[in-house]
């Protein structure tokens, strides 16, 4: 089992903290110096150039780096370091919006080198750019509050990521191909068959990460809102088309594979 040291006289923040109930490291208690407790980063090292990281607190005792807590850092380059972790060439920034609406201004500074594991050990806030491959398997169709399961699709998204490593959030927009059931009509109306159609479906949605193993690609889940788009004609129809949907999604995020 996993165990993290605390500090002395852990506050409720620490113990949410510790147990996962609050994104980002455990803290001391209110008038100590803050703190970051080192464990392992929640979810792979990936692709970070580009991203942008708020430090939430100082780097954990043992570790020297020039990092303050609330301080904000883009990062400008990055080169393998060993199986599972890269490290990353940080350049001072300033943190302007908030959630994915934020971004990173240059600023005045000396630029550092620090492991990606570290720095997620500090309980930094990444935000940045995310894409990957999604599916929408289960659909909920709002104009009749019908249910269409095991639908097959799959598609790119891209996105927008916030929040603490293992925790984030992505809101993404999503465009997939697959197929779904239509309905084949004779001249009186009857249906005579139900042949599978192509459709094009685009959505947009909130993604949230569920893997905190390191040794696994992350893992997103998500709801998502959007529509299929299928050729109909005298013959063949279907019926939601262009009728929005609810969906629950599954996918990877491929900028934090290892």
């Amino acid at each position: 089992m996993k165990s993290f040291p605390l500090p002395s006289r852990p506050s409720i923040i620490s113990w949410a903290c510790v147990a996962g109930l609050v994104p980002g490291a455990a803290f001391a208690a209110a008038g100590d110096p803050p703190e970051s407790v080192a464990e392992v980063p929640r979810s792979a090292p990936g692709d970070f150039i580009g991203d942008c990281f708020k430090t939430i607190a100082t780097p954990p005792k043992g570790v020297s780096l020039d990092l303050p807590a609330n301080s904000d850092w883009n990062v400008v380059a990055q080169a393998p370091l060993g199986k599972d972790d890269k490290e990353l060439t940080l350049a001072p920034a300033k943190f302007h919006g908030w959630g994915v609406s934020g971004w990173c201004a240059d600023a005045p500074g000396a630029e550092q080198r620090v492991k990606a594991s570290t720095l997620l050990a500090t309980g930094a806030n990444r935000y940045g750019w995310a894409y990957g491959v999604l599916t929408l398997p289960f659909k909920y169709h709002i104009h009749d509050k019908s249910f269409t399961p095991g639908t097959l699709n799959i598609g790119p998204f891209l996105g927008r990521r916030w929040a603490s490593a293992g925790s984030a959030v992505t809101l993404a927009a999503a465009a997939t191909v697959g197929t779904v059931r239509g309905e084949s009509r004779d001249t009186a109306g009857n249906i005579t068959g139900t042949p599978d159609l192509a459709a094009f479906s685009v959505a947009v949605g909130l993604m949230f990460d569920v893997s905190k193993n390191p040794d696994l690609k992350p893992f997103k889940v998500g709801l998502f809102y959007g529509n299929d788009r299928v050729t109909d004609n005298t013959v063949t129809t279907y019926k939601h088309n262009r009728a929005p949907w609810l969906a629950f999604q599954i996918g990877f995020d491929f900028t934090d594979n290892k």
